[in-house]
């Protein structure tokens, strides 16, 4: 299982705000699909109450036939190793190394800490989002394509984006204990992967800045939040 329509139809019975598409083909090399209308508009900063609740009803939910996400960033590792001396990142080279380095600790540390795993929708924000005007609650989660079985931890990277992540948190239950090993590994992985692909694409200069280096030097301040 790993298109997207396979994890919406795993999940589209299940009683979770899932749109699952009507259609599903390829045009042009694309693939597109066609879904119910769902009446709502995308999520904003001022919603992050109502996409913590609705994150932890997906978390809550008993698991499905998911593929279970890898704790592994080879790609991410090794294709930012070799570019270091890119003109984007080379005048902070020991910054990236350093963080790299941090990384890999943060992956050897969340293998050896086992942990229950949920639902994970694994790229859950307002832009895959829709919020009914009337209720202020989540009506459709959307691009469930990347949904895998993993440790919680590894969607509640998306409450550190946020303006105030202790609301988020507050909103999505303190009853929760959260592990710092997953944690810093799903805020360190996601701050590099994006950082990456910008540098390896060539695409999005400042976005190397504002997904990656700003993310990784505000981590240390975020998982004080969870101790």
């Amino acid at each position: 299982m790993g298109s997207g329509s396979d994890c919406e139809e795993a999940l589209g019975d299940l009683d979770l705000p899932v749109v699952v598409p009507e259609v599903t083909t390829v045009i042009a090399g694309w693939g597109v699909a066609v879904f119910p209308f769902v009446r709502g508009r995308q999520a904003t900063g001022a919603d992050a109450p109502a996409l913590a609740r609705a994150m932890r009803l997906v978390h809550d939910h008993p698991l499905v036939g998911l593929p279970r996400l890898p704790i592994d960033e080879t790609w991410c590792t090794e294709t930012m190793r070799s570019l270091l001396d890119h003109p984007w990142i080379r005048d902070r080279r020991a910054e990236v190394e350093a963080q790299l380095d941090r990384l890999e600790c943060a992956i050897e540390r969340a293998r050896a800490t086992p942990r229950p795993d949920v639902i994970c929708h694994t790229d859950f924000g307002g832009h895959n989002a829709l919020v009914d005007d009337d209720t202020g609650e989540v009506v459709a989660i959307l691009d469930w394509d990347r949904a895998r079985l993993a440790p919680r931890e590894h969607d509640l990277w998306a409450a550190f984006e946020e303006p105030d992540p202790r609301a988020y948190l507050d909103a999505y239950g303190r009853d929760v204990d959260l592990d710092r090993a997953h944690l810093e590994y799903a805020l360190l992985a996601r701050a590099l992967r994006d950082a990456t692909a910008r540098v390896a694409t060539e695409r999005d200069r400042q976005g190397v800045d504002t997904w990656g280096f700003d993310r990784w030097r505000r981590l240390d301040r975020n998982l004080a939040l969870v101790r």
